[in-house]
């Protein structure tokens, strides 16, 4: 147990440093320019740079929330993994269950966990109930796929456990798909034009689709 807990600690400062060094940089690249950063680097390494702002940015947001008042103690600690058709004990009872790997989507790698006796989706950051989704690989048209493919193995009595924003139903899991797909056609309509491995372009692309949506 002591050794446990000196992983959980250790875990939490790696967390909270990584934090602050992305909020550093975030800063510090905001205080001299992207536009004049990106002239700064070679060509060869811009795509690289592209990387570490877009994980500074990403902590920079986490930096606002309080780990301080995290209890270390009380955090789980995982010593059984689950694989696909494995059970796992919910309340006492033996619960069938089922991994679903999508690849990149939402991040880099994203698996959704389905229990069918239950007919309970846990889809982590697949879903965003109630607010705007984030995605930080995409494509859309990867989003709409791993949708498609939960609304095949799913029915209208199934619930769903989002990432973000309260449990829903299968209608709350279509609002999503019906996000990605205007999302989809705007911006292949409004950004045709555009080169779609500059990263520089990204922000013109969102202006536009942004000015187009309906009032």
């Amino acid at each position: 147990q002591e050794g446990t807990a000196q992983q959980k600690s250790g875990m939490m400062g790696n967390l909270v440093l990584a934090m602050s060094l992305g909020h550093f940089i975030w800063e510090t690249a905001q205080l001299v320019g992207l536009a004049e950063l990106f002239n700064l680097v070679p060509t060869a390494l811009q795509g690289l740079m592209v990387k570490v702002l877009g994980w500074a940015r990403s902590q920079m947001f986490m930096a606002h929330f309080n780990f301080e008042a995290v209890e270390v103690d009380r955090l789980p600690v995982f010593s059984e993994f689950v694989e696909t058709n494995s059970s796992i004990i919910v309340a006492g009872q033996a619960l069938a269950a089922r991994f679903r790997h999508f690849g990149p989507v939402h991040s880099k790698s994203d698996s959704v966990l389905i229990l069918p006796d239950a007919k309970v989706v846990y889809t982590g950051d697949l879903l965003f109930i109630g607010i705007a989704p984030v995605m930080w690989s995409g494509p859309a048209k990867a989003w709409l796929a791993a949708l498609d493919g939960l609304l095949e193995e799913t029915g209208p009595d199934w619930l769903f456990v989002p990432g973000h924003g309260p449990v829903t139903d299968v209608e709350g899991l279509r609002s999503v798909r019906r996000y990605f797909e205007y999302l989809d056609e705007a911006v292949t309509e409004t950004c045709a034009d555009l080169a779609v491995d500059d990263a520089a372009l990204d922000e013109v692309c969102a202006e536009r689709v942004l000015e187009a949506m309906p009032a």
